[in-house]
């Protein structure tokens, strides 16, 4: 039983996905690594290349971000020959900026530029820049 709910599942994805719905990939590293960072914390969503989403995706963030709760997002950039996403966590006060790419990702030995980078962003200021957001950080380093 619990099999064919998965097939039903599986194929409703598939046809979901013919008719523009977006369903959740469980295989993307960006969405890995930002629910490892930040288990359970709201997803605001995705902003693709041309800006769709944009607005309701920067409300979110700045709502999440003003009253200090947990959040994610994405946005895709553009990459010369790659697949290229920013994600932002907000998880225990802190801010952290994860970059994926996926140049190196394909052959059967992944080289070491393939996945995703979590940078922590000290001291994180949201502000706003025309219909983009901007996060300011600090960051120091003691030699």
């Amino acid at each position: 039983m619990f099999d064919k709910v998965l097939l039903l599942l599986s194929l409703a994805g598939v046809a979901l996905g013919g008719f523009g719905v977006m369903v959740a990939d469980t295989s993307d590293p960006l969405d890995r690594e930002m629910e490892r960072l930040a288990p359970g914390a709201k997803p605001c969503g995705e902003v693709d290349l041309i800006g769709g989403a944009r607005a309701a995706v920067n409300k979110c963030v700045t709502e999440q971000f003003l009253a200090d709760q947990p959040f994610s997002a994405r946005f895709e950039r553009s990459c010369e020959d790659s697949i290229c996403l920013i994600g932002i966590v907000l998880v225990a006060h802190r801010v952290i900026v994860v970059r994926y790419d996926s140049i190196g990702c394909h052959g059967k030995t992944p080289s070491v530029y393939c996945g995703t980078q979590a940078v922590y962003c000290d001291q994180a200021t949201l502000v706003p820049k025309g219909e983009r957001l901007k996060i300011r950080c600090v960051h120091e380093v003691e030699l």
